[in-house]
């Protein structure tokens, strides 16, 4: 009969169990990391959105005929901007 080192075997195993952890660790920063992107193109895109919704009834508001959301569909964030500050100083002339 043949001797088992226990305490080799064990070590080994120990040895084991601390590599899966780390793989596991490992997968869930990398998950984290992919879902927090995620949830940031999320905002970043529903910032958009609401600033080209902001824009169009600024500018409708503003007098402007024929606007809809897809009038700002390829304008950036600064430029939206622009166009909101642009249709409030306007409403606001128009206010007077």
């Amino acid at each position: 009969m043949e001797d088992i080192d226990w305490n080799a075997e064990f070590a080994e195993l120990a040895v084991y169990a601390l590599e899966a952890e780390k793989a596991t660790a490992e997968m869930m920063q990398r998950k984290n990391s992919i879902e927090r992107e995620h949830r940031e193109r999320g905002r970043k895109l529903s910032e958009h959105e609401r600033l080209r919704q902001l824009a169009v009834r600024l500018c409708r508001r503003a007098g402007a005929k024929g606007v809809n959301q897809s009038s700002f569909s390829d304008r950036t964030k600064n430029q939206l901007h622009n166009i909101i500050r642009e249709a409030q100083a306007v409403v606001s002339r128009n206010a007077r």
